[in-house]
């Protein structure tokens, strides 16, 4: 027999359902038809109307690409339905909010921000073959759940592009996605300026600290983890970390522990190191504490001068330890671009002043380099000149020709 408690839930229960419903009922989906226009024009709309926050918006075309100038708040923004090249852009005055985004539904799509994003999901690539784009030239971008740079489709995340303010930052709770799945999608994510999510940071596609000429960070170091559960090591892949133009890559510091122990930077897989300029520590007798390392463009004014040519520079800090056994992911498909052969590859440690190389082994069908070190500074890869090999071999380290 039912109690009145219980009748009383039920009816509770039956008006909730039906206040959802009748929200769910009362949705639009807006497709905007008003040329390069302003996004909060009724007649810039099919069906007439600007979209409300349980509405949904939809971009089709490379004719129709509203301007967004104000405080707009919508429930989900779908651009790159029908045909290709669908536009956004969220001007220095514009500020959005919404629950979903994507760009490539059906066709390329791209986002040009240079004012405020709040989108709690935000999707570049969303389906199979499909291009997203999404280019932040200012402002804040806010993701408190999740940032997918190539989900299905390829994809590029650009930050701090020139023509902007240069201080467009990503912040938020989320988790960053760079190519969620690598059979079918590639991710990019370049440029420079913080990344202060908090959550998660799955990088299977590429990263590339990019100053654009200028030395800026790229700092992705508030992140709570990295996983790199797709890398792919020795066969080609791009799959990796990247610094160039005068860029640095900050990643979050790894935890070492007392005693003798191995720890990785920019890899999570078993075994040895597969994502381009990953780094693997084995250290003996260390001290608990974290290793920072930092991704350095070899053209950076605070590298050491190198008499030749550089392919990856490391700085690495850490705790106190008796010896170290480092190994390097290296970039093999720069090394071939410069003209250099793999097998004068060498690693080096800055140290009293010099460039020191401290190669142990070189496995060119994995890209791997390794060597040991009794302290932390600056790494190197790269084929000294020819002139500095006997000096090397015997010890001494060099300065770079200016």
């Amino acid at each position: 027999m039912k109690t009145k408690k219980t009748r009383q839930f039920g009816l509770v229960c039956v008006m909730v359902c039906g206040l959802l419903a009748a929200s769910t009922a009362m949705a639009t989906s807006y497709s905007f038809v008003g040329g390069s226009g302003n996004w909060n024009v009724v007649s810039n709309w099919n069906p007439s109307g600007v979209p409300g926050t349980t509405d949904n918006a939809y971009m089709n075309g490379p004719t129709n690409t509203p301007h967004i100038t104000d405080t707009q708040e919508v429930s989900q923004v779908y651009i790159g339905v029908g045909t290709n090249n669908s536009r956004l852009y969220i001007d220095s005055s514009g500020d959005l909010t919404c629950s979903y985004m994507t760009l490539g539904e059906s066709s390329s799509a791209f986002a040009y921000q240079y004012g405020n994003n709040t989108p709690y999901e935000l999707y570049l690539g969303h389906n199979s073959g499909r291009y997203g784009e999404y280019r932040v030239y200012g402002g804040q971008l806010t993701i408190n759940h999740r940032l997918g740079v190539g989900w299905s489709g390829p994809a590029q995340f650009l930050m701090n592009l020139s023509g902007g303010t240069g201080n467009g930052s990503i912040s938020g709770a989320g988790d960053l996605y760079i190519s969620e799945d690598d059979s079918t999608s590639k991710g990019t994510f370049q440029g420079y300026g913080t990344v202060g999510m908090t959550g998660d940071l799955y990088q299977n596609g590429k990263v590339i600290a990019d100053g654009f000429g200028t030395a800026h960070d790229l700092d992705m170091s508030s992140f709570n983890s990295v996983s790199t559960s797709y890398g792919l090591g020795g066969d080609g892949s791009s799959d990796g970390w990247y610094a160039e133009r005068q860029g640095r890559l900050l990643l979050p510091a790894v935890s070492v522990g007392a005693g003798s122990n191995t720890v990785k930077w920019g890899d999570s897989s078993t075994g040895s190191p597969k994502m381009k300029n990953s780094v693997q520590v084995g250290f003996t007798g260390a001290s608990a504490g974290s290793l920072d390392i930092s991704l350095l463009a070899t053209d950076r004014t605070d590298v050491p001068g190198f008499s030749g040519d550089l392919i990856g520079v490391w700085d690495i800090s850490g705790p106190s330890f008796s010896s170290a056994a480092l190994t390097i992911r290296y970039d093999d498909a720069l090394a071939s671009s410069l003209g250099l052969t793999e097998d004068d590859l060498k690693l080096f440690h800055y140290t009293g002043g010099h460039w020191v190389n401290i190669t142990g082994s070189i496995d060119t069908a994995n890209n791997l380099i390794s060597g040991s070190t009794d302290s932390l500074s600056m790494f190197a890869v790269g084929v000294p000149e020819p002139a500095t090999i006997g000096l090397l071999t015997l010890g001494f380290g060099f300065l770079r020709r200016k």
